[in-house]
């Protein structure tokens, strides 16, 4: 869907003549709705999951415990990392962050692809590409990628469950990379906006509607 709403546009060009907005705040309007509509999307889903679970097994709290791996600095063995329990709130709580930039991060993706390809189905490729470019790399092993740590890569964040919990692989072990994580996706993100801007300067609403 993210892929094709700013696409679609070019479709409704008697619709798009008329809107009194400029071309770059346009587009991210477009980007905040298409985010807003997989936000509701998931809202919905949740709220389903969360009434049939509780009408199925008991409605519960969100207190029920979860492990958190802590790597201690101080020991060099991986396999007497401490494991610690968190709720299952504080997983979440912590989880929202990734999960609004990476969401709002792909929109924006999206966003560059469509002005550069005009077409649903190349960006929607395009799209999944970048998501899936990590398995390309990543394993368990990997701490490299063309000379630089995998941790300064937007796509290693994704699983953003194991950076919560800590359960990341042997090359992630000795440092916190919840912040980093956070810290590298809002930078690509600034990035992926700066690109935005300097795209719609080139590829104007006369020319992308064409």
């Amino acid at each position: 869907m993210i892929s094709d709403i700013t696409v679609k546009d070019r479709k409704l060009t008697t619709q798009k003549a008329g809107v009194p907005m400029k071309w770059a705040g346009y587009l991210f309007v477009q980007s905040i709705t298409a985010v807003s509509f997989v936000l509701l999307f998931y809202l919905f889903s949740a709220g389903i999951f969360f009434i049939l679970n509780g009408l199925l097994y008991g409605f519960e709290t969100l207190s029920l415990p979860v492990g958190l791996f802590q790597f201690d600095q101080t020991n060099q063995s991986i396999y007497t990392s401490p494991l610690e329990l968190f709720s299952i709130g504080q997983f979440l709580i912590r989880s929202i962050p990734f999960f609004l930039l990476i969401l709002y991060l792909i929109s924006k993706l999206n966003t560059i692809f469509s002005l550069l390809f005009k077409q649903e189905v190349v960006v929607l490729i395009s799209g999944a590409f970048m998501i899936l470019f990590q398995q390309l790399y990543y394993g368990v092993e990997t701490t490299e990628l063309l000379g630089i740590n995998i941790s300064w890569f937007p796509q290693t964040y994704l699983d953003f469950g194991k950076i919560v919990t800590g359960r990341v692989n042997e090359a992630m072990l000795e440092g916190d990379y919840y912040l980093r994580g956070l810290i590298v996706l809002s930078v690509t993100i600034l990035i992926a906006e700066v690109l935005v801007y300097l795209i719609a300067k080139h590829i104007t609403r006369q020319k992308f509607v064409r």
